[in-house]
């Protein structure tokens, strides 16, 4: 029986290893970065939310105010309407 020996067999082997741990390690690293990106999204996320509360806020209290202008404009109209004139001719 005649015994073949291939010198490339050894060296690929260890290519394919070596491949597989590099393949791994990007891996890894690409794991990291996702979660890094989730991470700064969800504090974007929070922020944004924080900041939308303070609009919705500042609306209701623009509303609120302006509906105390318009009562108070009313309440002078009326009172400006009860007085008699002084130019009846």
């Amino acid at each position: 029986m005649e015994q073949t020996v291939s010198l490339a067999t050894p060296l690929m082997q260890f290519g394919f290893a070596g491949f597989a741990l590099l393949q791994i390690a990007i891996n890894v690293w690409l794991f990291k970065s996702m979660l890094s990106m989730a991470k700064d999204n969800n504090a974007s996320r929070d922020r944004n939310s924080k900041a939308l509360d303070r609009v919705t806020h500042a609306t209701e209290n623009i509303e609120e105010k302006g509906k105390d202008g318009l009562r108070l404009l009313r309440e002078v109209n009326d009172k400006l309407l009860a007085r008699p004139c002084l130019l009846d001719k």
